[in-house]
């Protein structure tokens, strides 16, 4: 079975979508949210917010 996976920009159009993912309970004390990562980014002149994508429609990347 071959899977459609693409990493896109995060965008207007889609930062929500990637905010609201939420961390497995065994992940919280070693990463931050996707928001806190996607606030962080907005100050880091250097980051380029990516996210991993599986089976949604190119309209939301």
């Amino acid at each position: 079975m071959s899977a459609d996976i693409r990493l896109v920009s995060v965008t207007g159009a889609n930062r929500a979508l990637v905010a609201a993912l939420e961390l497995a309970a065994d992940q919280m004390d070693f990463v931050a949210s996707n928001a806190e990562s996607l606030d962080e980014a907005e100050t880091d002149g250097d980051a380029r917010a990516r996210s991993s994508w599986q089976g949604i429609a190119s309209s939301v990347s």
